[in-house]
C-alpha cells in the first residue's frame, strides 16, 4: 500500500517538466476539494499537470519496484494485486477532489472519475494475461480473491466473492455494487450509489 499520488502532489522535476504549465497559474501542490470554481482556469491547469506528474512518478516507482523482483527472480513465483479505493475529480462536474457535504452544499456525486477505479492483476501463470474483464465488483471481493489464488481456505468472515473464476475465463461477478461515503453528521448518509 502506498499513499502516492495523493496530496500533496509535488513530483520531481524530470517528471513535472512533462506535462504543460501555465504561467498565470499557481503551484497547488494541496489543492482543496469542493467547487472547482474556487480556482482559476490557470490554476486548474497546473493543478491537472502537478496530479499527472505525480501518477508519472508512482508509475515509474513501481517499475523499479517490478524490475527489482524480475532481477530477484521473485516475479516468476509473484502474484500482483493493483487497485486503487477511490478516483479524484479534476475540475470535471465542476468538482474537485473527493468531495463531502463539508466543502459542498451537495452530496458527492458518484461519476466515472470517482468510482470507476483501476484494478489490474498479473499472475505467474498468466491467468487472464492481457485480457480486459468487464462486470462489477467491490473492495471486499480482493480478500477472497488473494485467499483463493493463494489456495488458502475462505474463512466465515470473509464478505467478498473471489475474482479468481473471472480471472480463470469463467464466472459472472456481482450483479449489483454499492459505494458510499462516510455521514458528515450522525443519522445522515453524505451520498450513495448503486450499480
Amino acid at each position: 500500500e502506498v499513499f502516492d499520488p495523493h496530496q500533496p502532489w509535488d513530483p520531481s522535476p524530470q517528471f513535472r517538466e512533462l506535462y504543460p504549465w501555465n504561467m498565470d497559474g499557481e503551484a497547488l501542490i494541496w489543492p482543496k476539494s469542493g467547487y472547482a470554481s474556487r480556482y482559476s482556469t490557470a490554476d486548474l491547469e497546473n493543478i491537472r499537470s502537478l496530479y499527472k506528474a505525480q501518477v508519472t512518478q508512482f508509475d515509474s516507482m513501481l517499475g523499479t519496484f517490478l524490475d527489482s523482483l524480475r532481477d530477484q527472480g521473485l516475479l516468476d513465483n509473484t502474484a500482483l494485486l493493483f487497485c486503487s479505493d477511490h478516483g479524484y475529480y479534476l475540475g470535471e462536474h465542476g468538482f474537485l477532489g473527493k468531495p463531502s457535504l463539508r466543502q459542498t452544499s451537495e452530496p458527492t456525486m458518484f461519476y466515472e472519475e470517482l468510482a470507476h477505479l483501476p484494478l489490474l492483476f498479473r499472475h505467474p501463470e498468466g491467468l487472464a494475461a492481457g485480457k480486459t474483464i468487464s462486470g462489477l465488483c467491490q473492495p471486499p471481493d480482493l480478500s477472497a480473491t488473494v485467499l483463493e489464488l493463494l489456495e488458502i481456505p475462505l474463512v466465515a468472515w470473509v464478505q467478498g466473492n473471489s475474482l479468481a473464476p473471472w480471472l480463470r475465463g469463467h464466472g459472472t461477478g456481482r450483479s449489483v455494487a454499492v459505494a458510499g461515503s462516510y455521514p458528515t453528521r450522525p443519522g445522515r448518509l453524505a451520498s450513495l450509489a448503486v450499480w
